[in-house]
């Protein structure tokens, strides 16, 4: 009991505002550099993580350095551009693997590297891990899902559009849905595509969907863009109704909301989720405890609480 009470008192100590971050970080006189990884160069979820990450580098006075792979979802990319990190001898490593098990070797370089290694947004199922930033993928699938399920009053035609089926958030976001799903006897789960977390993919299966399937009552995507590419094929259908839902909370997102165009998603605090993985990356660096897991985000954002998150993430953005 007592040191699960000093475990969640270091949690609580770490997770504050990032604008309270204090000191800079330095090692005998050297400023650290942090290199921050994501998963692609063209999602806007991705450049919200490592404007946080860049915020957080300028408070803490370290230097930034930012990859993320040309290609969207591109896991050979990603393992070059953090082997590329190691040999220019950073002090530390933020990462949103791609695929969990696929960065383990990478890890593992690092590791022999003595470069501390923390993931951020998605896990990675090996090599030695400082701490995890993020939410829970699997609770806040499971909520957003049995919330989008009431919408419809309990019963109807569902199409699960998922990204990357090799990924943990992927894996873990369609167990979340599906169980939500399962636990309702007048769901029908009519589809389960992939779209790569891309807009333009989730658009063209949504508009194969379409043709295939005259009754669709609610759409779950697992990410915003995703949502926004079926909610495009359904209005160039003229298809009407039917209920959409994304994961993120990314800007776009939520002006989706804010218009109607789609009912829910998922807020990831992704702005912390890059802000707080750096943050975690000095601590480790100064020798300082930090918690197993850095959990951000997990709200249902609506039309009633749209507004609240959209005026955080400009107060992030100084816009």
């Amino acid at each position: 009991m007592i040191k699960k009470a000093i475990g969640l008192l270091i949690a609580a100590l770490f997770v504050i505002s990032l604008s309270g971050a204090v000191g800079p970080a330095f090692a005998q006189g050297k400023t650290y550099t942090i290199a921050v990884l994501v998963k692609d160069s063209i999602s806007p979820g991705w450049r919200m993580l490592l404007d946080g990450a860049k915020k957080e580098g300028a408070q803490q006075k370290v230097k930034v350095i930012e990859y993320a792979p040309l290609q969207v979802q591109n896991l050979e990319e990603q393992v070059r551009q953090m082997e590329d990190a190691i040999q220019k001898k950073v002090d530390a490593i933020v990462v949103a693997p791609i695929n969990p098990q696929g960065i383990i070797p990478a890890i593992e370089k690092a590791n022999a590297a003595k470069i501390p290694v923390i993931t951020s947004n998605s896990r990675a199922y090996g090599g030695k891990i400082e701490t995890f930033v993020g939410v829970e993928n699997y609770d806040g699938a499971k909520k957003l899902g049995e919330y989008m399920i009431k919408k419809v009053g309990g019963k109807g035609n569902v199409i699960l559009i998922e990204g990357n089926p090799a990924g943990q958030t992927n894996q873990d976001r369609v167990k979340g849905f599906k169980e939500a799903i399962a636990a309702n006897s007048n769901i029908k789960l009519l589809a389960q595509q992939p779209a790569m977390f891309r807009r333009d993919q989730a658009m063209n299966v949504m508009e194969n969907l379409l043709q295939s399937h005259p009754k669709v009552d609610l759409v779950m995507a697992l990410n915003d863009e995703m949502a926004l590419g079926a909610v495009k094929a359904m209005e160039a259908a003229g298809r009407k109704g039917v209920l959409v839902s994304g994961f993120d909370a990314a800007p776009e997102g939520l002006e989706a909301i804010t218009a109607k165009r789609l009912v829910a998603t998922l807020d990831q605090d992704l702005h912390a989720q890059g802000g707080l993985g750096v943050r975690a990356a000095v601590d480790v660096l100064n020798g300082n405890k930090i918690p197993d897991w850095i959990k951000t985000g997990g709200e249902v954002v609506d039309l009633s609480n749209v507004n609240t998150i959209v005026a955080r993430i400009k107060s992030f953005s100084g816009k």
